[in-house]
């Protein structure tokens, strides 16, 4: 007994109309997702030798002591104020961190003494004390370490160059 083919249906989808169709759809998302790349790039793309190192880098500390040439000169921009030296924490910072500790322990912090700073860099947005189950942002967060005291008791803060404060906890 000999088979014969089925003849197409009546409006039905053939093979070949299935396969143009299937065809006709990867090439749409193709150039969807590859339609980006094609496109020229105005920024130079980094070298191998200058490709970022695969595991973050230790925190980096210099000491309060060391001096750091002055930004720009008084006479060259009156109104600006100067460049803290490494390891001065600018006051607007320290006030973040006295108005935080004000906030976390709930009473007047005026009498609190800054007891140590220190300029810093830091690996990701930990600044060097992550808590368990949390996430950080990957990037280089350069900013100051800074303890405060205040009614015998010493508190760790670490605070961006931007503004962001992080509580540590209380310093031995």
């Amino acid at each position: 007994m000999e088979r014969k083919p089925a003849p197409p249906r009546q409006g039905g989808v053939t093979d070949w109309k299935r396969g143009l169709l299937a065809a006709a759809f990867l090439g749409i998302v193709l150039a969807a997702c590859g339609g980006a790349s094609t496109a020229p790039s105005t920024s130079p793309s980094p070298s191998p030798s200058h490709s970022p190192a695969a595991s973050p880098a230790p925190p980096t500390t210099s000491p309060a002591a060391s001096p750091a040439p002055p930004a720009t000169s008084p006479a060259a921009s009156p109104a600006a104020s100067p460049a803290p030296i490494d390891g001065e924490v600018p006051a607007a910072l320290i006030d973040a961190i006295r108005a935080d500790l004000e906030a976390r322990i709930g009473v007047d912090v005026s009498s609190a003494v800054v007891v140590s700073t220190e300029k810093a860099t830091w690996p990701d947005g930990s600044m060097g004390c992550p808590k368990p189950g949390e996430v950080y942002i990957q990037v280089i967060v350069p900013g100051y370490r800074v303890i405060m005291s205040l009614d015998g008791n010493r508190y760790d803060y670490r605070v961006s160059d931007t503004g962001i404060v992080r509580f540590c906890g209380l310093a031995g």
